[in-house]
């Protein structure tokens, strides 16, 4: 969407709005991210959501140092271990030092992890719990097979209620504040 139409909308519901979330892909790719949100801040006065996957962690030092994010929402998508199966080596030392970045900020922050059957069980919930540790608020989000980029997962399924119960009682062991989100 040009930029131009996205202020736009803005000024037309300036007294409407309490703030925005920028999602991707990935934010954190944009070069000019800062500076838009900058101009959101400065010129709507809005909150502003970051959601990402946190590979960038020096791009994400830069905005929380600013004071430009409100809330940040962050993907966590495998435990460390596992993370080849979606990104180089790179990414998850990015990803990591995010993650300890966050954790010990006075931010408000959220982690979450989508569950997709045949890619996440409860030992892998707790892998990845044990290595937020420390997290304010982790989310068990249930995976829904509806406009998935792979294609092969549009004929998988959810994760029943007592499973996503199963995770949660998994994480809690290395974290307060675990909720699922169905």
């Amino acid at each position: 969407m040009p930029e131009d139409y996205f202020f736009d909308f803005l000024k037309q519901r300036k007294d409407l709005l309490d703030g925005v979330t920028i999602t991707g892909g990935e934010p954190l790719l944009q070069p000019d991210l800062k500076k838009f949100m900058q101009k959101i801040k400065q010129d709507y006065d809005l909150l502003i959501k970051l959601d990402t996957n946190g590979s960038s962690s020096s791009k994400l030092k830069e905005l929380l140092e600013a004071g430009l994010i409100d809330y940040l929402a962050v993907d966590i998508k495998f435990s460390w271990a596992n993370y080849q199966r979606l990104a180089p080596e790179g990414l998850v030392t990015g990803i990591k030092d995010s993650v300890e970045m966050i954790i010990n900020s006075d931010l408000n922050y959220e982690f979450r992890t989508t569950v997709v059957p045949g890619l996440h069980n409860r030992e892998e919930i707790g892998q990845i719990a044990q290595q937020i540790e420390g997290a304010k608020k982790y989310y068990i989000q249930n995976f829904r097979p509806v406009n998935t980029l792979a294609p092969e997962l549009r004929n998988s399924r959810s994760f029943a209620p007592s499973e996503l119960d199963e995770f949660k009682l998994e994480a809690e062991k290395h974290l307060a504040d675990v909720q699922i989100r169905d």
